[in-house]
């Protein structure tokens, strides 16, 4: 499989003119897994307004299971 592929977890961020520059993942995996905890500090790129967290299959047969997903901004970071 690809890098791309599999059960994922990425974050897109969105600059004041709509748009998407840097996609960061967070997680991917591939098979069958017990509940497994993932956590990630992701810096916030200069200029973004907006940010997408995107959780789902990517190219890949199969179910995808996530629980608990949050957001959390911590301040800046300059």
């Amino acid at each position: 499989p690809n890098s791309w592929q599999g059960a994922r977890v990425y974050v897109a961020f969105i600059d004041a003119e709509g748009k998407e520059g840097n996609l960061t993942g967070v997680f991917r995996d591939l098979g069958s897994k017990d509940w497994t905890y993932y956590k990630q500090e992701i810096f916030i790129p200069k200029g973004s307004v907006e940010v997408a967290l995107c959780a789902g299959l990517a190219n890949v047969n199969g179910s995808a299971y996530f629980d608990d997903i949050s957001v959390k901004y911590r301040g800046n970071n300059e």
